[in-house]
């Protein structure tokens, strides 16, 4: 039996104890030997029938019921019977029948001693003068063996800690717990990952010694270990890049030459490298022990295969609040062959339609800094305003961490903008955004925990015309909370405050005042329509803004979902929101189908609190979560 060892333990002179090792395959353990005065040997018994014999060509359909079992022990043995998986493929002899018994109750034998119950007997009783003919297997489980001792010699005295006390517990091992083979398989595959974790890339499980005493009822386990040497990171190798420079993998790194050894580090780095968008296959490895140098500089060899580095891409939306939209792409991610990004963007809605080009160059001046430049066309036609601008600018992105993002940069725009009053107006505005983003969830189309926030502040000048000075503040706060285990029920909540300073609400430009209400906002209200109105129920705006959702999101099923919601806001004509009680409420459901590219989702929003001029209901539907 691979892997196992066996000894005989003495106890000042008493009888010997007889020792097994134990071996988890598949589920079972390997049988336990006994000595001289070990546990008798279990014995199968068969009812024999005084009932004339059955034709060789009939089928003996039977039923099969168990004794002594209970609970996930009972499933267990279930699930492995063959006794259950053919009962529908009855024998065609009672010979048959009892050899498919015999077959089970060995197999029930191995898969009890996996569980502690080294003293287990099974027997099997067929009753064939019953119709169906019936068939009783009996367990009796004996005393259910305990771990009383866990050793790992061969540790280094830096990694004591992981062969005693919460270390052990941490492989999911407890002295005075069951002797459960499943426990010690892993304990070794938990152990290995820990050299691993603790900078011994070559940590092995040298011997596995397992000790049963039949007397005592027990288990003791010895892992022999061979940690190999403390490694630290050495040279980074690059292969299978084509047309991107290597600089650009070393530079993604999460680590540096002489940093020690951590896996957390290499996962960090290759999520780096796929993030940036330019491969399509990332595969970290390291050298050999004998390539650890003197010093404990370990290579480390990252093999890439580089994507296509142009693509296309198109998406539709549809509300009632805004109508139908789409909007398509052309990218190319390695323009220069530093994974520099262009990209031509086009989005048409019934309300609004953007035309334009952007560019990101990665590792601007220094690793993490990107370079990024834009410009576009933009024009709108809302309830609120119409507005027709043309929009360049230029900054820098500064990645601080996995979560922390912030940007710094200058925008020109020009544009003309006629309001509700019907007055038209020309702005040429020189603004300064500043951008920070926090965001720790786990996907971005559908996230189930973590969360996000984004606080942007943008200082606007006019340069020629109306006199326009101001400062547009808005922060919004996102968190996600999985309410089980399997993340399938998930809380998500969103909070939004926004202001405007320096100008009075008349002399700020129409499409830089705050509104509320559609998809990406309240659902339930037509798109800017939830605050303040004029005399002809057109949306006004305002300085400031307060806006609030929440909801549950349910997995029912692998591709389909159900989402009821409840949001609201306010918008305020000073430029602080003053919490009265102009508050607009919309609640609603939603179904989400989930696909690979994200869950596609439809909405159905219903003010709770709404006014004349707002509809009874509106519909969404997208592609991602709403928030």
């Amino acid at each position: 039996m691979q892997g196992l060892l066996l000894r005989t333990i003495r106890f000042s002179g008493l009888r010997a104890a007889a020792v097994a090792g134990l071996l988890l395959v598949a589920g079972c353990a390997a049988s336990a030997t006994t000595a001289t005065t070990a546990t008798t040997a279990t014995t199968a018994t068969t009812a024999t029938s005084s009932a004339p014999v059955r034709s060789g060509e009939l089928r003996f359909a039977y039923d099969v019921s168990f004794e002594g079992l209970y609970g996930q022990l009972e499933d267990r043995l279930r699930a492995v019977s063959q006794l259950v998986a053919k009962k529908a493929e009855p024998p065609a002899t009672l010979q048959g029948l009892r050899r498919r018994a015999q077959a089970d109750r060995d197999l029930f034998l191995r898969l009890l001693r996996s569980r502690g119950f080294y003293d287990a007997e099974v027997h099997w009783d067929v009753d064939a003068s019953a119709t169906p003919v019936q068939v009783v297997v009996r367990v009796d489980l004996g005393v259910r063996y305990k771990i009383t001792r866990f050793d790992i010699p061969g540790l280094p005295e830096t990694l004591a800690d992981l062969g005693r006390g919460s270390g052990l517990e941490s492989f999911g091992v407890q002295i005075g717990r069951s002797a459960v083979a499943e426990v010690v398989i892993e304990a070794e595959k938990k152990l290995v990952a820990a050299l691993l974790a603790r900078a011994y890339p070559f940590g092995r499980v040298t011997e596995r010694r397992v000790v049963i005493d039949h007397d005592a009822h027990t288990m003791e386990v010895t892992l022999v270990v061979d940690a190999g040497p403390e490694a630290r990171f050495g040279e980074v190798i690059v292969r299978g890049t084509q047309h991107l420079e290597p600089g650009y993998v070393e530079r993604r790194m999460a680590f540096a030459r002489g940093d020690r050894f951590d896996p957390v580090r290499i996962d960090k780095s290759r999520k780096a490298l796929f993030d940036a968008g330019v491969f399509s296959s990332v595969v970290f490895s390291w050298g050999e022990l004998k390539d650890v140098s003197p010093e404990g500089h370990l290579p480390i060899i990252v093999t890439v295969t580089e994507a296509k580095p142009r693509s296309l891409g198109a998406g539709v939306k549809y509300s009632s609040a805004e109508g139908f939209g789409g909007h398509a792409f052309w990218e190319h991610r390695n323009l220069l062959g530093g994974a520099e990004k262009l990209r031509g963007e086009v989005e048409v809605t019934q309300l609004q339609s953007t035309g334009g080009l952007s560019f990101r160059e990665p590792d601007f001046l220094r690793p993490n800094q990107s370079l990024l430049l834009s410009a576009s066309l933009e024009a709108e036609n809302t309830d609120a305003y119409d507005r027709q601008a043309a929009v360049l600018s230029g900054g820098l992105e500064r990645r601080f961490s996995e979560t922390l993002v912030a940007a710094l940069g200058v925008a020109f725009e020009q544009s003309r903008v006629r309001g509700v009053d019907g007055d038209t107006d020309d702005f040429t505005l020189i603004g300064i955004p500043l951008g920070l983003r926090y965001d720790s969830s786990d996907n971005l189309l559908d996230p189930t925990r973590g969360q996000r926030a984004a606080l942007a502040v943008s200082p606007y000048f006019d340069m020629l015309g109306t006199s326009v000075d101001m400062l547009i503040m808005k922060g919004t706060e996102s968190f996600y909370v999985p309410l089980t285990r399997t993340h399938r029920h998930v809380w998500a909540t969103r909070f939004t405050v926004g202001s405007i300073l320096g100008e009075a609400s008349g002399n700020i430009p129409d499409d830089k005042r705050f509104y509320a209400g559609g998809g990406d906002s309240v659902r339930g209200y037509r798109y800017q329509f939830v605050g303040p109105l004029d005399a002809d129920d057109d949306p006004l705006g305002g300085r400031s803004i307060l806006q609030v959702g929440s909801e549950v999101r349910v997995k029912v099923t692998d591709s389909i979902g159900l989402v009821p919601f409840a949001e609201g806001a306010a918008v305020y004509a000073p430029s602080y929101p003053d919490f009265g009680e102009n508050f607009q409420w919309a609640a609603g459901l939603g179904l989400r189908y989930f696909t690979v590219a994200g869950p596609i989702r439809f909405d159905v929003g219903f003010p709770i609190n709404g006014r004349p001029v707002d509809n009874i209901f509106e519909i969404y539907i997208s592609l991602g979560q709403a928030f």
